[in-house]
């Protein structure tokens, strides 16, 4: 993931962060006793997280930049989960035929996190926090290592030959007292000569 700037690497970065806070996020909202969470809700979470990560991932992802907004998308991800989802959410009923309300009830969802919600979103932020570090960073090297035999595979790099005579410069031809046009022995250790 790493390699800044913008376009479809960037886009790509930020999609990447935005579906591992996500489901990591979704995670831990569950291990810390919250209802799992609808399919729906988890991509427009992601959307949101998507654009939000656009400015994060313009640069290497480092977990003193990624602290923050790892924190930040798992408390949003946790009262997104616990507002809009599981059997407390709002419910509407009607009696009438022309549709008048009859009974809104609200459903009760307590707002303040438990310690074991808070320390799973804790552990989420942890995960994801090293796990995006982590796949940046080999990402990095896969890039790296690809764009190196790319260029070897454009232009390989000479294999040596047995013969060691190469044409000699003009300067060095004038300095041994050659004629133009002759080879000069290589210079080093003499080579097996094949049987």
């Amino acid at each position: 993931m790493t390699g800044g700037g913008g376009g479809t690497s960037a886009a790509l970065r930020g999609a990447g962060v935005a579906t591992i806070t996500v489901a990591l996020a979704g995670a831990g909202h569950v291990a810390g006793g919250g209802d799992p969470p609808d399919t729906r809700l988890l991509l427009a979470m992601g959307a949101v997280l998507l654009v939000a990560a656009r400015p994060l991932v313009r640069a290497p992802l480092r977990a003193r930049t990624l602290l923050p907004w790892a924190l930040g998308a798992q408390l949003a991800v946790h009262l997104a989960l616990s507002w809009l989802q599981g059997p407390d959410v709002m419910t509407m009923t009607t009696t009438s035929h022309h549709g008048a309300v009859v009974a809104i009830s609200a459903g009760h969802h307590p707002m303040t996190p438990t310690v074991p919600m808070l320390l799973s979103h804790l552990a989420a932020t942890m995960v994801a926090i090293g796990l995006l570090v982590g796949v940046d960073r080999c990402v990095g090297v896969l890039g790296s290592w690809w764009r190196t035999m790319t260029a070897l595979w454009r232009d390989p790099v000479a294999r040596p030959t047995a013969d060691r005579t190469v044409a000699a410069p003009e300067h060095s031809r004038r300095a041994y007292g050659r004629r133009a046009g002759t080879d000069l022995p290589g210079r080093g250790p003499p080579l097996p000569l094949p049987a």
